[in-house]
């Protein structure tokens, strides 16, 4: 049985990593609009050399190849190597944490759709609507399928899409973009209430830590942009993992877990 769990544990990491690499690829070909981003061949963005299966080992080729590319020597960003490897470790806890395989397959899913959104945003201060329509239809999807009734999925997109569509209303665009918008419908529907106030209290707990730093150490004025993806698609991660507890945590923290019981 350990033998089996652990074959397990190290085909998801595996398979994460994987995911993971096939990911980098295909968020540089939506940002740069490349034909064919789903099963276009990898290729060098330095020299352009078309990359060959032993050039696109996760995690090993960069090692092997000291992060540089093959063929022009040109360095590879480490974001490609770290993306493999968060990629994996993410898979890993979900896959030792949910032992079903219908619990965890819609989670694994998910996960990938959280961890895409959270690079592109990262990288390139944007929202891809080829990425997020489609894990919006998927989660929408599944709220029908889940241990709680649809509405309580449902009420939480309404407010997580209200919540940012009412200050880029307010704001003109200039508190929040119109892809967040996009971001409060998903996690909504991924999290269902209150979890979904959960994730927004981390993602902006941890936002305004970092925008703190960055101001006085980075020389980032007020009005520099911060992708906001890059803070809600991780606690989305920890919400879907074991949000359950943290709000337990807080909830028995700050005494109001005598009025509600989640």
């Amino acid at each position: 049985m350990i033998y089996a769990e652990l074959i397990l544990w190290v085909g998801a990491f595996i398979l994460g990593t994987v995911l993971g690499s096939f990911s980098g690829a295909l968020i540089h070909r939506l940002h740069f609009d490349k034909p064919g981003f789903w099963t276009g061949r990898s290729e060098c963005p330095e020299c352009k050399t078309t990359l060959k299966w032993w050039n696109l080992i996760p995690l090993f080729s960069y090692a092997l190849q000291h992060g540089k590319c093959a063929y022009c020597h040109k360095k590879i960003p480490f974001t490609y190597f770290l993306l493999e490897l968060i990629f994996g470790l993410v898979f890993l806890l979900f896959v030792q944490k949910f032992s079903s395989t219908t619990e965890v397959i819609p989670l694994l899913i998910a996960a990938w759709a959280l961890l895409v959104l959270f690079f592109y945003d990262y990288l390139y201060l944007e929202v891809d609507l080829r990425i997020v329509i489609p894990a919006i239809v998927l989660a929408f999807s599944w709220v029908f399928f889940r241990e709680q009734s649809p509405p309580f999925y449902l009420i939480a997109a309404l407010i997580g899409g209200g919540f940012y569509g009412i200050q880029f209303a307010i704001s003109r665009g200039k508190w929040v973009g119109a892809g967040d918008i996009y971001f409060g419908i998903l996690l909504g529907l991924l999290l269902g209430w209150p979890l979904l106030l959960l994730c927004l209290f981390m993602a902006y707990i941890v936002g305004v830590l970092v925008a703190i730093y960055l101001m006085l150490f980075k020389n980032y004025g007020r009005k520099s942009a911060l992708p906001m993806g890059a803070f809600l698609m991780p606690a989305g991660l920890v919400c879907l993992y074991n949000g359950d507890w943290w709000l337990n945590l807080y909830l028995t923290w700050s005494g109001l877990g005598q009025f509600y019981s989640f």
